[in-house]
């Protein structure tokens, strides 16, 4: 069955019109709005759109991005989408802000919320799969349910950057594209090392869904450990990133206790360019989550524990399709700068900065299983195939991908390149 998905809503700079799956489950990713010390601006850019689904029927809505708000280096973006069977999403954030003498610092936030009356979610409870738990490695595609579904979800970061390599002229200045990145690979000297802390709240309510161990919220505290070797965060040539993050809930009445951990290492290999493209970079991901609390009881809600499918990881899968105690997932992709670019050119595009459009191939590898066992992990692994075009819009990079898996393919519109 083809279907496609409008996930996030900057989806182009002019009235989109696709026949689209919207899923929930997935507010949009933070935008990367990469700083250029000779040219930022103070902009306000809107973005209307407009598409129709199976699960939301005909939608309309709008986005806003603007540059500056408040502070020099901060950013915001709006989202909104309302259809005809009365579904809704909206999604904002705030980005990079500072408070006086702590120059090392940023502190950012983020909500989403949704309302989907024909909302669909890998959780038990399946008429015919009784003996069949919902998004494990094995199940099946239809072991899904259909229901309203109300969601949630907040996150308030804390992000030190430490006084070494590229970051220590600052946290702000950390933001702008730094010199020695890529160059070398010892912290002290290259990129921007960064401490988050963050308090991360989520809530999943299925209407007419009786399952007595369905738990439908989780509030915890993240730490975060990243190191931000990249010549660039949004068309990187060259580098790497690393990135580790620990997500704790020490429970209540009404939730689990649980811990998890997730790693991701990407590495970013230049080919040069050619007559026809300006650029060619081989760009590298690997992906390990565990949840060390899982046998001993404490396993957190699907939508808040370890997964893969959607517009992040196994993009030829619908968001959250895979969940269980561990997961792995590697992805290859083949970025081409074209020299060609008659974006500017075009009507309605040209009311728009394009800075650059990208040609992208990938494939992906992964699975989800309920043992942390690295022999397990590499057998049955799902995979994904799928080719897409990005484009540098106002300072964010929107990309369009379609993607093939062995039971469905998707069409994602999202915000940011997905490592």
């Amino acid at each position: 069955m083809n279907k496609t998905h409008l996930i996030g809503a900057l989806g182009a700079p002019f009235l989109l019109l696709l026949t689209t799956s919207v899923l929930a489950n997935n507010a949009p990713s933070k935008p990367v709005i990469e700083i250029n010390q000779e040219t930022q601006t103070n902009d306000l850019v809107g973005v209307p759109f407009v598409f129709a689904s199976e699960e939301m029927s005909f939608t309309m809505g709008a986005a806003l991005i603007a540059k500056e708000v408040g502070q020099k280096q901060a950013s915001a973006i709006a989202i909104a989408m309302y259809s005809s069977n009365d579904s809704y999403a909206a999604y904002t954030a705030f980005n990079h802000y500072q408070l006086p003498k702590l120059n090392n610092w940023l502190f950012s936030a983020e909500y989403y919320a949704g309302h989907f009356t024909r909302g669909r979610y890998y959780v038990d409870g399946a008429p015919g799969f009784h003996n069949e738990i919902a998004g494990t490695n094995e199940s099946s595609f239809e072991n899904r349910i259909q229901t309203v579904g109300d969601e949630r979800m907040f996150r308030v970061k804390s992000e030190y950057v430490l006084a070494i390599g590229d970051g220590a002229n600052g946290a702000i200045a950390s933001l702008y594209q730094q010199k020695h990145a890529a160059l070398g690979w010892n912290p002290l000297k290259n990129g921007v090392t960064s401490l988050g802390i963050n308090l991360y709240g989520e809530s999943q309510h299925l209407k007419a869904y009786a399952n007595p161990f369905y738990q439908d919220k989780t509030l915890a505290a993240e730490i975060e450990l990243s190191w931000d070797n990249r010549d660039s965060k949004s068309h990187t040539t060259r580098g790497g990133k690393t990135h580790f993050r620990v997500t704790r809930d020490f429970g209540s009445s009404e939730r689990n206790q649980w811990t998890k951990w997730e790693w991701q290492q990407s590495l970013f290999v230049p080919l040069g360019g050619n007559g026809f493209a300006e650029q060619q970079v081989l760009a590298f991901n690997a992906y390990l989550a565990d949840t060390p609390t899982w046998n001993s009881g404490g396993v957190p809600p699907s939508f808040a524990g370890v997964r893969l499918g959607g517009f992040e990881r196994l993009r030829g899968f619908s968001s959250n399709r895979y969940h269980g105690r561990s997961a792995i997932n590697y992805a290859m992709e083949y970025r081409v700068l074209p020299e060609w670019q008659p974006l500017g050119n075009w009507p309605i595009f040209n009311l728009y900065d394009f800075a650059w459009w990208q040609w992208v191939a990938f494939a992906e590898v992964g699975r989800v299983a309920n043992e942390f066992d690295l022999g397990t992990l590499h057998k049955n692994m799902q995979w994904t195939l799928g080719a897409g075009a990005r484009f540098k819009v106002e300072g964010v990079v929107v990309r369009a991908e379609f993607a093939q898996s062995k039971e469905d393919n998707q069409f994602w519109i999202m915000i940011n390149q997905p490592y």
